[in-house]
C-alpha cells in the first residue's frame, strides 16, 4: 500500500468513513493485507464498497463482500461519477445502506 498517512489509515480501521473505494483488484488485496479479514470486514459492514469496474468488483465479491457502487465506465471519472450519484440517492431514502 505505499506510504499512507496513519490518520487516514487510522480512520479506515474504525471504519470512520463512507465509502472504501478501489481502483483495482490488487488495491482492494492490498487493503485487505494491512486490514486484516475481520479488519476488511468491518470496513464492509461501516461503508459501501466502491469499484472502478467489473474486474475489480468481482474481486470485492470473490472476498464474500458486496458491492455497493460500481462504475459504468471504468474510469476514476466514472467512479467518482457513481459514487457522487450513489449518495445522491441516499440523501433520498435517508442514507439506507444498499
Amino acid at each position: 500500500m505505499g506510504n499512507v498517512d496513519p490518520a487516514i489509515l487510522s480512520r479506515i480501521e474504525r471504519g470512520d468513513v463512507d465509502v472504501g473505494s478501489f481502483a483495482s483488484p490488487s488495491a482492494f488485496r492490498a487493503l485487505g493485507e494491512r486490514l486484516g479479514v475481520e479488519g476488511i470486514r468491518r470496513l464492509a459492514v461501516a461503508a459501501r464498497l466502491a469499484a472502478i469496474g467489473p474486474t475489480t468488483a468481482a474481486a470485492i465479491r470473490r472476498a464474500g463482500l458486496q458491492v455497493a457502487i460500481e462504475a459504468e465506465i471504468s474510469t476514476a471519472a466514472g467512479l467518482a461519477a457513481a459514487i457522487a450519484t450513489h449518495f445522491s440517492k441516499d440523501s433520498v431514502t435517508g442514507g439506507k445502506h444498499t
